[in-house]
């Protein structure tokens, strides 16, 4: 029960941050091209950044390991056997849905607590669904994926840990170069 009391804490001050800092990935993607506006991208940036560089530290010090096996098994515990089209068709799918309700999942969360009826609606459609769409639909789909295509990529695998995060690392740098010049210009923005 402690450990439950802990968690509703840590998601009651993690809720709060949210809403407070009006955080929303699809704003992070959608800002540049409406408005021009780079300030959610940024901080989608460095977000993404702290992340990277906690995960690196936990990684490079071996927090947690238990045995080679074992951290394997942690490592590809998110991994997912994702061709490229099944990935494509679910990102086009949830694009537009998040487009049509006017946020993420964070962003859908946090505007239903601010009153937002039209997300209530979203965040019920979101409760139901997601378990239809594991069950039924993904399933379904896998089965028509051959099995050739369909592996688990661990970016490390190819590339090791110094050469993922230096990827990623440059893949964050072109993305916030892109959005302060685009900011500054306006050449990709529809406002």
């Amino acid at each position: 029960m402690k450990v439950l009391g802990w968690h509703i804490l840590i998601a009651l001050f993690l809720g709060i941050i949210l809403q407070r800092s009006r955080y929303c990935i699809v704003r992070a993607f959608r800002e540049p091209f409406m408005t021009g506006e780079a300030t959610a991208p940024v901080a989608i940036i460095i977000s993404m950044l702290v992340a990277l560089m906690g995960f690196t530290v936990i990684k490079y010090f071996g927090v947690g390991n238990a045995g080679e096996i074992a951290v394997r098994t942690i490592e590809l515990k998110s991994v997912y056997a994702n061709f490229w089209l099944r990935a494509l068709i679910g990102g086009i799918i949830f694009g537009i849905g998040m487009t049509i309700a006017g946020g993420c999942a964070v962003g859908t969360l946090w505007r239903a607590g601010e009153g937002h009826v039209k997300l209530w609606f979203s965040a019920i459609g979101f409760a139901i669904m997601a378990p239809v769409s594991k069950g039924f639909i993904v399933p379904l789909v896998a089965k028509l994926i051959p099995e050739s295509l369909a592996k688990q990529v661990f970016l490390p695998d190819s590339l090791g840990y110094t050469g993922a995060v230096v990827l990623v690392l440059f893949i964050l740098l072109i993305w916030y170069i892109f959005v302060k010049w685009n900011e500054k210009t306006g050449k990709f923005s529809a406002l």
